[in-house]
């Protein structure tokens, strides 16, 4: 069974009421899948001998005997990419906003279009919820059937919001996505701390490091993922790569704050969040200060020194290799 996200700008409500459906059933069918193979994970350890398509892994990454703890990678990273767009546009004033593309991913992200179908999925299957709880309800208090279709009334908004996101833009109203502003935060010694990280990781990790800090600045947040069950880690987000991380909290619309950046060479989550939750703590002791900063130009520009210094960095072995 495959999810079916061709263009649904056409369909009928009865036509969209099948899809989510057949969406539905698909995605049951999948986590049970998925259950089986987190099941045979459990039991014995998998060896990697290919690399993924997308980028190179160390020579040594694969001659390591490692437990894979991505046994679906892409649902996995799509569905964390869903619930953080989902929970971004839960928290707006729909009577307040007239687009929403600064909420959603920029138009040339890879899964712009299957990402959009599927809110909109998410939203209708929210409406037929509630129409079903008046329908089935009827204890429910005239308040709370007004509440109940105001909450059908926003999300009808929002489909129409997301509906026009999938138009196509005129050639003359094309504008290049602002980029968001990487602020670093530092370690009690007043070092940058994903720097002074990357310092003691080996340079054949950098491209993927590269990938994932230019995702936070074009607004494509690779294999996004929002921390959501777990207080000391409530409000930050993580952005991955094979066995790389990057942890990072947003300040303001345009501005996120880099914590951490490491490999991931454990399966346990106890294992890697240990460290994870001392530098958000760290962080977050300083979180009121940092944003009254950043509206200063002068603390944007000292950052934006530092995003030049860890891009070279990132870049080292690139020019190496063009060198030899």
């Amino acid at each position: 069974m495959e999810f079916n996200f061709s263009d649904i700008s056409n369909l009928s409500e009865e036509e969209l009421l099948e899809r989510l459906d057949h969406n539905q059933r698909t995605a049951v069918f999948k986590k049970s899948e998925l259950e089986k193979l987190k099941s045979v994970k459990n039991k014995k350890k998998i060896v990697i001998e290919t690399p993924p398509k997308t980028f190179s892994v160390p020579k040594e990454v694969l001659k390591e005997e490692v437990i894979k703890d991505d046994l679906d990678d892409e649902t996995d990273e799509f569905e964390d990419a869903i619930e953080y767009y989902l929970s971004n546009l839960r928290e707006l004033d729909i009577n307040s906003i007239t687009n929403l593309e600064d909420e959603l991913p920029p138009r040339e992200h890879y899964d712009y279009k299957k990402i959009i179908l599927r809110l909109l999925i998410e939203y209708k299957k929210e409406i037929n919820e509630i129409k079903e709880v008046i329908d089935e309800d009827k204890s429910l208090s005239k308040e709370e059937l007004i509440e109940l279709k105001e909450d059908i009334n926003k999300n009808n908004k929002m489909m129409k919001l997301l509906k026009k996101s999938l138009e196509p833009v005129k050639e003359e109203k094309k504008e290049q996505k602002q980029k968001n502003n990487i602020i670093f935060a530092k370690t009690p010694g007043g070092n940058v701390r994903v720097i002074e990280e990357l310092e003691s990781i080996p340079s054949e990790y950098y491209p993927l490091f590269q990938e994932l800090f230019e995702s936070i600045e074009d607004g494509t947040f690779k294999g996004i993922k929002r921390f959501t069950n777990n207080d000391a880690l409530k409000g930050t987000l993580e952005v991955r790569e094979f066995k790389v991380r990057v942890v990072f909290a947003k300040l303001s619309k345009r501005d996120y704050m880099v914590i951490t950046a490491f490999t991931k060479k454990v399966t346990n989550d106890r294992g890697y969040l240990l460290p994870v939750k001392a530098k958000i703590s760290e962080y977050r002791q300083e979180e009121k200060t940092i944003k009254e900063k950043v509206g200063d130009p002068s603390f944007q520009e000292e950052n934006k020194e530092y995003r030049d210094r860890l891009f070279s960095m990132l870049d080292t072995k690139k020019k190496k290799e063009k060198a030899l």
